[in-house]
Order: C-alpha cells, then sequence, then structure tokens
C-alpha cells in the first residue's frame, strides 16, 4: 500500500506517542503534529492539512462500525488514534 510520507509520518508519530504512554491512547496536539510531520521551520504548513490527512488516512484504511473511530478528531486539541500498539 502506498502512502504519501505526511501521512506515515502522522501515523507514526501518533502510533509512538501511543507506545510511550504504555500503548494507551494520548492525544496528539496539533501543534506537535505539525512539528513531527513538515518539521519546525516549515511555516507553510496548516491545521486545514492535518485534516486533509487525517481524512486521506481514514479513506485508506477504510471506515469502521458505526459509532466507532480508530482515528479519532478531538476538536480544538488534535487527534486520537485507537489502535493496538504492543509490541
Amino acid at each position: 500500500m502506498h502512502m504519501r510520507s505526511q501521512v506515515r509520518k502522522m501515523l507514526h508519530h501518533i502510533a509512538n506517542k501511543n507506545l510511550a504512554n504504555q500503548g494507551i491512547p494520548i492525544v496528539c496536539l496539533r501543534g506537535e503534529l505539525i512539528a513531527a510531520i513538515w518539521g519546525p521551520d516549515d511555516f507553510g504548513s496548516r491545521e486545514q492539512d492535518l485534516d486533509r490527512l487525517a481524512m486521506e488516512i481514514r479513506k485508506t484504511f477504510g471506515k469502521t462500525a458505526p459509532g466507532e473511530q480508530w482515528l479519532e478528531t478531538v476538536v480544538g486539541a488534535g487527534y486520537l488514534l485507537h489502535i493496538d500498539t504492543e509490541t
């Protein structure tokens, strides 16, 4: 499956944050994700870019059952990834 590098970076960052939190999902803040995906010196990326990436991720990996989200938007904060991150 081919994914753009920004999609891979977003998923990688959120999954690693969950792992660092003993596998428990934790909110990744929007600013933190922007820095992780585009780097701290990138001034062209905006929060809307994150929304597009999240939509692309959801489209790539398909839908969940009604009422469930594995990539949850936390309004005003960031994103929460609900997956098993055990090693």
